[in-house]
Parts: structure tokens; C-alpha cells; sequence
């Protein structure tokens, strides 16, 4: 009897030990044990949350809420979230209690206090609109940028990022009205994107941090720069898109809020002391992203490309490199936490000194940075280049061009009203000579003083015949050429057109007395009418 006594007695103090473990149990378990979530986090619905909140304090985050069931069941040290606009997570660090309501003070916390052990993925597929940028919306869009006319108003983030058209102007000193520090970037711009990420916490420590950006680019930019000199570096944002609703995951009753954010930026690094002109059409796909796991972050990248582009004009040197580039930021509860750039350049380069002179290549460059306290308050904030990798396009042909090389040729054929002149390109200094001629006129410097006559183009010599001269006139002529580099010039020469013709008298004509005359006075006065086509003097 007394052995039956001590087992009962043991199995109800078992009992008791076990249902008071239970009660003190600070966590709860959902989905077979794959998430727990502390008994401190609580969340607040949405309409608990409206229907309670007094004032919130965005700057110090001091929530005021009426007293009731909602704010009755918050302690100190609890964590509190909400799903309400961006998100809400914080930890309460004071409660005051007034008669109708109660003061709560928080302070941050990371997701991975709130969240004991979870596994949570999220992401964007190319097909897909509803994942990821549900219902997104333009946010700002600059002057000169132009969305595809297929897009409506339930248009996913891939459709609206289709076939923008892009005229921008990045000016230095912000007046439109000055045009020698300008530059003008003009095209199209096509991005299909997918996004892959994931987060792993256990024992309320973050475990795995994974984040893969998938990207397609296709980017044809005309770049054009018209002054003579600039230094110009200048990032311009020309459009602004976010996610009407936010991601929301549920981790057991915790929701975790995403807000995307993207945004494209055009910029330009610009050093030149000529115009340029030149166009590449380009296409990138590239995956890249960053895992944290086991407590040391790593990075991958891998890139494909293709290119096609209009060789540059330029005349001098230059080193100039124009950008596009998409940012990714994701907002968890507010706090941007990862944000990923990529930037797709055209850069070229040109040294009169160098053989070839100039060089044009594209490149792509990552970068990603992870702000860490949202997710993990004892891991540091990476902050890194995932990758820069640029191709060679194309390049000159041989050293910096010159300008021509000419002479002025000998005027023939010279006669009162015209004559023969021309010049000889012995060398396009390697650049093509697109314009040929001679300047003429009756002064010295013709091609500052006179008239400039377009004979042809190329190398070779080059003729024509002026008309229409002056008799016993001298006349001045130098012949030109015209390349990229500049205008050449041929020695000045002159000649002198021949005097006009000395033509005889005319017949005499109206004679006095008239021919055949009879019965006259013998002192008779003779008259005639005579002229000289020179008006030389008659005797």
C-alpha cells in the first residue's frame, strides 16, 4: 500500500512539474516544429491596431493607443508587430498608463528576436506579377522618358520596364539655357528581371541570408556631346517604381513585410575637349547575388553579353563613361535592409598619345549593400562590389588622326573672265576628308575675305573653272580640306586675268554734208559720230 501511495504520489508530481514546464514554456511551435515564435511577440491586427492608435511618433517610434484588450496585453520587453502601412516591429522599453490611454515606448529590434526559428523564401519570377511589385506603381517619372504605349493600368513590373524610351539631358550646372555642359543621352531600355531570396533563423539567430538577382538588359544609348570642353560627373534618378501592397509572408501568426523599391538612375563621368558622338546597343544577362551562412558572406556573378555600336566621332582626347542603372532596395518593416545596383556602362577612352588613340567597351559593374540590424543585430552591414567586368567593343585603327595634307594648284587657262584653279590631297591625315574646294577673291587671306568654292571630297587633286572674273583683275586663291580633325589649308597663290580685247573704231556713220551733197559753201563744217569699244581716245 505504501509503494502504491509513492507512485502515485510520483506520477502527480511528475504531472505538476510538467504542466508548470508547459505553462512556462516561453515559446509556441507551429508547423511541426519548423517555426517557433516567442511568447513576447505579439501581433497586432490591422483593425486592432487602427482602432486602438492615438498618435504614433514616426520619429522616435512612441506609440499612444486607447486603453483596451489590445494595449492591456502589452509588457515591457514584449515585441510588438503590425502589418499596417510598411510594417511595424519594435520592442517596448517603457509602458505609462493614463486613464484613457497608454504611452508605449519601443526601441528596434531584429526579425530574428521576434522570430525563435523559421524558414522563410521570397521572390519575383518573371511570370509572375503577384509575387513580387504586386499592383506596382510609377512613383516618378522624369521629363524626356517615355513608358511603351502597350502599358495599362494592371501592367506587371516586367511590362512597364519594357521598351522605355529614354531623352535625357544631364546638364552641369542645372541652367538649360547654357548648352557647352550638357550632355544628351537618347534610346531605349528593356529590363526583365526575377528575384530570389531567403532567410533562415534558428535558436533566434539568423542562420542563412541568401538574395539572387536575375537580370536582363537591353540597352541601345546614343550618347551626344556638342560643346568643345567639359568635366562633368552627374547622376540623375529618371524613374521611380514601388509595390502598392507589400509582400507580406506569414511565419506562423508573425508577418513579415517586404517592400520593394526600384529605381533607375542615369549618370555620366565625363572628361573631353571635343564633341563626341557615338552609340552602342547592348544586351546583359547577368545572376548575381550574396549568401550569408555559417557566419562569413560570399558573393556570386555570372555575365553574358552581346554588342553592336556606331564607331565615336571625337578629335581630341577624351575619357567618358555613361551609365544605366536599376537599384533594388527591399524594405523590411521600413528599414531597407538589402539594396542591389547595377550599373551598364559605355566607357571610352581616347590619348592622342596612345596607338590605337581611342578605345570603346561596355561593361557591367554590382554592388550590394545589406544593412544587418533589421534582420540580425550582431552581424556587421556588408557593404561590397560583387563584380566590375567590362568587353572591349572596338577601337581606332592606328594613331590619333591629323588634319589633311594639301597643296594649291597652279590657276591655268587664264582668260579675261575665267580661269582654272584647283588643289591635290596628298593625305586625309587618316581621317576621312568628307569637304574640298578653294576659297577665291580679289583680296589676300581668301578663306577669311572671300568665297569658298566645294569642288569634292576624298584624296586626289581637284579642279574647277571660276566664271565670271573681272578682265586685268588680280585674284587670290588657297585650296581646303575638311576632316573630323579640322580644315587644312594649300599655299595661297594669285593670277591675273587678261586685259579686255582692243577692238577697232566703228565704221563712221551720219556724215555732214551727207554723201552725194551739191550747191555747198566751200568753207564746209564736217561732222561724224564715231566710238571705241575701250573708250581708248580718238584721233
Amino acid at each position: 500500500m505504501k509503494n502504491l501511495i509513492k507512485v502515485i504520489s510520483s506520477i502527480c508530481l511528475l504531472v505538476i512539474l510538467c504542466t508548470c514546464r508547459k505553462e512556462q514554456d516561453p515559446f509556441t511551435i507551429y508547423d511541426n516544429g519548423n517555426t517557433i515564435i516567442p511568447k513576447v511577440t505579439k501581433v497586432i491586427s490591422n483593425s486592432e491596431f487602427n482602432s486602438s492608435l492615438i498618435n504614433f511618433d514616426s520619429i522616435d517610434y512612441t506609440l499612444t493607443l486607447k486603453k483596451s484588450t489590445t494595449s492591456s496585453s502589452i509588457n515591457i520587453g514584449d515585441i510588438i508587430i503590425s502589418s499596417v502601412g510598411d510594417g511595424l516591429l519594435r520592442k517596448v522599453t517603457s509602458i505609462n498608463q493614463g486613464q484613457y490611454q497608454v504611452k508605449i515606448t519601443t526601441e528596434e529590434v531584429s526579425l530574428s528576436e521576434a522570430i525563435q526559428k523559421a524558414d522563410l523564401d521570397f521572390g519575383l519570377t518573371s511570370s509572375t506579377k503577384s509575387v513580387f511589385f504586386e499592383d506596382p506603381e510609377i512613383l516618378y517619372i522624369a521629363e524626356g522618358v517615355k513608358l511603351n504605349d502597350n502599358v495599362k493600368g494592371n501592367s506587371s513590373i516586367n511590362e512597364l520596364l519594357n521598351s522605355l524610351t529614354i531623352n535625357l539631358k544631364l546638364d552641369g550646372d542645372g541652367n538649360l539655357q547654357t548648352l557647352e555642359d550638357q550632355i544628351l543621352l537618347s534610346g531605349t531600355l528593356s529590363i526583365d528581371q526575377s528575384y530570389n531570396g531567403n532567410i533562415k533563423i534558428d535558436n533566434s539567430s539568423l542562420k542563412r541570408f541568401y538574395l539572387e538577382y536575375n537580370f536582363e538588359e537591353k540597352l541601345n544609348l546614343s550618347v551626344t556631346y556638342s560643346a568643345s570642353q567639359i568635366s562633368l560627373s552627374k547622376e540623375i534618378l529618371f524613374l521611380t517604381v514601388v509595390s502598392k501592397q507589400p509582400i507580406i509572408i506569414m511565419v506562423g501568426p508573425v508577418p513579415v513585410i517586404i517592400n520593394p523599391v526600384l529605381e533607375l538612375f542615369a549618370g555620366v563621368n565625363f572628361n573631353a575637349n571635343s564633341k563626341i558622338t557615338t552609340s552602342v546597343n547592348q544586351t546583359f544577362n547577368f545572376k548575381t547575388g550574396v549568401t550569408y551562412e555559417s557566419g562569413s558572406w560570399t558573393n556570386f556573378g555570372h555575365v553574358d553579353k552581346s554588342f553592336t555600336f556606331n564607331p565615336p566621332t571625337l578629335t581630341a582626347n577624351a575619357n567618358a563613361k555613361v551609365y544605366i542603372k536599376p537599384k533594388l532596395s527591399l524594405k523590411f518593416y521600413g528599414s531597407i535592409a538589402p539594396n542591389l545596383s547595377t550599373s551598364i556602362y559605355t566607357q571610352l577612352s581616347a590619348s592622342a598619345t596612345d596607338n590605337p588613340w581611342w578605345n570603346l567597351k561596355a561593361g557591367i559593374k554590382g554592388d550590394i549593400g545589406v544593412s544587418m540590424k533589421i534582420l540580425e543585430k550582431n552581424i556587421l552591414d556588408l557593404s561590397t562590389n560583387l563584380f566590375d567586368v567590362s568587353y572591349p567593343i572596338t577601337q581606332a585603327t592606328g594613331g590619333k588622326p591629323l588634319i589633311p595634307t594639301l597643296n594649291t594648284s597652279t590657276p591655268t587657262i587664264i582668260v579675261q573672265t575665267s580661269a582654272t584653279v584647283g588643289g591635290n590631297v596628298t593625305s586625309d591625315g587618316g581621317a576621312t576628308v568628307t569637304d574640298c574646294g578653294i576659297y577665291w577673291g580679289t583680296s589676300v587671306n581668301p578663306e577669311t575675305t572671300g568665297t569658298k568654292f566645294q569642288i569634292g571630297s576624298g584624296i586626289g587633286a581637284f579642279s574647277t573653272s571660276l566664271s565670271g572674273l573681272n578682265p586685268n583683275t588680280t585674284y587670290y586663291v588657297k585650296a581646303y580640306a575638311i576632316n573630323g580633325v579640322g580644315t587644312a589649308y594649300g599655299g595661297q597663290l594669285s593670277f591675273k586675268t587678261l586685259p579686255a580685247l582692243n577692238n577697232p573704231p566703228s565704221i563712221p556713220s551720219m556724215p555732214g554734208p551727207t554723201n552725194g551733197a551739191i550747191a555747198i559753201l566751200t568753207a564746209p563744217t564736217l561732222t561724224w559720230i564715231c566710238s571705241d569699244p575701250e573708250n581708248d581716245p580718238l584721233t
